[in-house]
């Protein structure tokens, strides 16, 4: 297939073009998502106590750290909210819910028969929107702040801090992210005693504390997904997956001494 009409079909299927436009009004007109979380607490709130069979993706940004210690508080601040809810929104796109946002991470679940393929084609598209979408503009917004740094530098301006900074926002190539999945029966707790429409919902269980260590062991712009989501895909999904079980991965189906399987994709 021709790249350009590979990108075509890509910025049709994950808005790439519009990604771009929202992030660069972000940097430029002050604009603000709208984070549709409130869908989440909804379907939550009425179902409090039951355990329910969910596919879950924790999804965040590689390298995250080492960026905030880089980057000046308003490009950190663009980057960081611009992903989080890029990403929420592909959740939203594929009948998900946005649990929660947890720093520069999101966390997701999907219900239904079909839960598990439209994780993994939500898990995709943050792939692809992250290397065609946010890359693109993480350079852009890099480039400029690099731009005001070498200002003062051949001003004598800036101080050695600021320079070493400046080196170490170089090395700082590309924007990467890390998505784990997985499938079982979590739970829907309430806390406190407010009313209904105002008390905390979530979400407890062992399928959704994996999906974090397994998110933990995904690499950057890969997809890690559990034995239990992959066994729960149909054909076309599974065949997009190979085994892959990370050296430092220690965990087990419960009562067992068996490891519990990972597959991974990439893009």
């Amino acid at each position: 297939m021709n790249f350009t009409v590979f990108l075509n079909d890509l910025d049709n299927s994950y808005d790439l073009t519009g990604t771009k436009i929202r992030i660069h009004d972000v940097a430029v007109n002050n604009f603000e998502y709208f984070a549709n979380i409130d869908k989440s607490k909804g379907f939550l709130r009425d179902r409090v106590g039951e355990k329910l069979d969910m596919s879950t993706l924790f999804v965040d940004l590689a390298g995250s750290t080492h960026l905030s210690r880089v980057l000046q508080e308003h490009t950190l601040t663009v980057l960081m909210t611009s992903f989080a809810h890029e990403m929420a929104y592909l959740v939203d796109e594929f009948d998900g819910y946005v649990l929660k946002f947890v720093g520069d991470a999101v966390i997701g679940y999907f219900v239904g028969n079909d839960s598990a393929d439209r994780a993994v084609q939500c898990a995709i598209g943050m792939l692809y929107k992250t290397k065609y979408a946010l890359d693109e503009m993480f350079s852009w917004l890099k480039c400029n702040e690099e731009d005001r740094i070498l200002d003062r530098l051949y001003d004598g301006t800036i101080t050695d801090e600021q320079a070493k900074l400046f080196e170490d926002m170089a090395k700082f190539k590309n924007f990467e992210v890390k998505v784990g999945l997985n499938y079982g029966a979590n739970t829907v707790v309430r806390y406190g005693r407010t009313s209904q429409d105002s008390s905390t919902v979530d979400l407890i269980g062992y399928p959704l504390n994996l999906t974090a260590k397994i998110q933990a062991c995904a690499g950057r712009n890969k997809i890690l997904a559990g034995e239990y989501l992959y066994d729960t895909l149909s054909q076309p999904m599974q065949d997009k997956f190979e085994a892959n079980q990370p050296g430092d991965w220690d965990h087990y189906h419960p009562g067992t001494d068996r490891k519990y399987k990972l597959y991974s994709h990439s893009v």
